[in-house]
């Protein structure tokens, strides 16, 4: 919940459900990107930069 100065509820339901959603799909997206530049041949290292993920994070789509 989100107050006013006073004390009053200024908000009664933050909306998580958009925020989950853009969170969700920002990941699916970053991860398709991934896949993608594996197949093409790029390293960890360029895709981590790509992504703005650290490597140890991306480390296991190599794997799969």
């Amino acid at each position: 919940m989100v107050f006013t100065m006073d004390g009053e509820v200024a908000d009664v339901l933050i909306d998580y459900d958009r925020f989950m959603d853009k969170a969700l799909n920002e990941g699916t997206t970053r991860v398709e990107i991934i896949k993608k530049a594996i197949q093409q041949g790029y390293s960890i290292d360029v895709i981590a930069v790509l992504v703005e993920l650290r490597k140890d994070l991306i480390k296991p789509l190599f794997k799969s």
